[in-house]
């Protein structure tokens, strides 16, 4: 859940996809080579991202060891799948290594982010958002100057495990 009390108009948009319609919408060949598999999701693109020179990001993080979650996850309340992964946290595909794993992690994300399948929230302040991160995945636009005001809260559940 995030809560916008201030933001700058027309800055820092936020992009949501449905990761349930990414995977129903692949091509059954593809559904079929990823069904069963596991990924590697790995922190480390944050702490990448937030020692860049353009990020308001905190430095010093514990990035915990990478973690294995299925390719495809069952929404354990809907029983529905959704495709789980991402170009930022997924950094390799069941067997495959990182570097042949990038361009089907590409191809996926590049589906699932067409843009009939994302909606786009133009922040005003007061807003309030809620999402379900097993069946969405989301980015922020970082397009605003460190000097502009922009103050969001945001509350984080914590879920279960992923399962296939």
């Amino acid at each position: 859940m995030l809560r916008a009390p201030t933001v700058v108009d027309g800055k820092g948009d936020a992009s949501f996809c449905n990761m349930y319609r990414a995977w129903d919408d692949l091509p059954d060949d593809l559904r079929e080579r990823l069904d069963g598999m596991n990924a590697e999701h790995s922190g480390e693109a944050i702490r990448r991202r937030n020692n860049a020179a353009d990020t308001d990001g905190a430095k010093d993080i514990d990035v915990r060891p990478p973690e294995v979650h299925p390719v495809v996850r069952r929404h354990p309340e809907t029983g529905r799948r959704a495709l789980y992964t991402n170009c930022f946290f997924t950094t390799r595909l069941g067997d495959m290594s990182e570097h042949d794993s990038a361009p089907v992690l590409a191809d996926l994300e590049k589906r699932a982010t067409m843009p009939d399948n994302v909606y786009r929230h133009r922040w005003q302040a007061g807003d309030v958002l809620i999402w379900d991160n097993r069946c969405t995945m989301h980015f922020a636009d970082y397009d605003y100057d460190e000097n502009e005001p922009r103050r969001m809260h945001r509350t984080t559940a914590a879920g279960e495990r992923p399962m296939a």
